[in-house]
């Protein structure tokens, strides 16, 4: 039996190493470049002169080739499409930015754990078009192709820096929020998922800066979304859309649920700064403890109206009873009373006898006359 897991142990370990060895035999190699966004701005006739930094990050020497490509807006997402320069014009000028940048493409050798800088010139046309030009500069370690296009390019290791420029003249700077929505208008968790779509009109790139504020149904500040600040990322290339999506949580509590107010704000343009909102409503119901908080309000108030009608019963109960004694009481009085009035009209009954026993009748009456007449002689 010990002899079993002693195997077992071994097989495992042997194959951990095995995969070990094989990873670190097929990694991939590891650079970086810096910049990874160069922006500016020159004038018809100008020459500009800079360089990018390529690190090596692996224990070897490796070889870098560095070329020059257009690209232009892709997906919504952000993503970039590269593509390859045509040939020049007849009088050896080019509308393509690519060209206009003067670049070593021969092998460059860096050090193990080292870098090493990559210069490169740009060279603006008399007659280049005022508005945004884009290019990038790519650095991998194969050898330039002649046929690169596509919003992915597929060579074993390969990095870019982007260049934006914005060659000086009549620029047109305009943008419009092309939506701002929430995925839901009425949510039953904390989880809001906010959409912003913006395109750009103009010549030249933008880059929209600027927040949603979120308020509730008090009209309260809840909380704030910052869009595109502190970075040079976010650009919004001509005759293109930029999508970006949002998460804010509203709070799980009974007090967090009610009819919310968002406003997008945005700023953009660097002649002249434009600002451009929009405002959405979304309400937020938790129904699960929304439904307990109403059975245990409803539980009450039945409980409430069972013991009111119980008192209401004993109330009447007691009236009764209370009604019924008094009228007893009343009845007993009563007779009590009529026992005490029958002698007095016994005593009268007996005096009205005695004075009709002393009536006197006429012949008393004339002998009474008599006897006045008498007093009278």
């Amino acid at each position: 039996m010990k002899k079993f897991y002693l195997f077992i142990l071994i097989f495992v370990f042997s194959n951990f190493f095995a995969c070990l060895v094989n990873a670190q035999s097929s990694g991939a190699i590891a650079f970086s470049i810096t910049p990874p966004l160069i922006k500016n701005s020159m004038s018809p006739g100008e020459i500009w002169k800079s360089s990018i930094k390529i690190i090596n990050n692996n224990p070897e020497e490796i070889s870098i080739y560095a070329q020059a490509l257009d690209f232009k807006g892709g997906k919504e997402s952000g993503e970039v499409e590269f593509s390859q320069a045509k040939e020049k014009n007849i009088d050896g000028s080019s509308p393509f930015f690519s060209q206009w940048i003067v670049l070593d493409s021969e092998e460059i050798k860096i050090a193990p754990f080292g870098s090493k800088e990559i210069p490169f010139i740009i060279d603006v046309p008399e007659d280049a078009s005022p508005g945004g030009h884009y290019a990038a500069i790519l650095a991998g370690t194969a050898p330039p192709f002649d046929d690169i296009s596509g919003s992915s390019i597929k060579i074993s290791s390969l990095l870019a820096s982007l260049i934006l420029l914005n060659v000086k003249g009549d620029v047109l700077e305009r943008g419009i929020i092309r939506e701002f929505s929430s995925d839901k208008k009425f949510y039953q968790d904390e989880k809001i998922n906010f959409i912003v779509r913006f395109e750009n009109l103009g010549n030249i790139h933008l880059q929209p800066r600027g927040d949603i504020k979120i308020y509730n149904q008090f009209d309260e500040l809840k909380d704030k979304i910052l869009i595109n600040h502190d970075t040079d990322f976010g650009n919004v290339l001509p005759k293109s859309i930029r999508k970006w999506n949002f998460e804010w949580e509203s709070g799980k509590s009974l007090l967090d649920m009610g009819r919310y107010r968002a406003e997008l704000i945005l700023t953009y343009g660097q002649n002249e700064k434009r600002t451009i909102d929009q405002t959405i409503y979304f309400w937020v119901v938790f129904i699960k403890p929304l439904v307990i908080f109403l059975s245990a309000i409803l539980f009450i108030i039945f409980l409430t109206m069972i013991v009111i009608r119980s008192y209401i019963r004993r109330a009447i109960r007691n009236t009764q009873r209370i009604a019924l004694d008094t009228q007893h009481t009343t009845h007993n009085t009563q007779h009590v009373n009529s026992k005490l009035v029958r002698p007095e009209k016994t005593v009268v009954g007996a005096q009205q006898k005695k004075v009709r026993k002393k009536r006197i009748t006429p012949k008393n009456i004339q002998d009474k006359n008599d006897v006045i007449d008498l007093k009278k002689s």
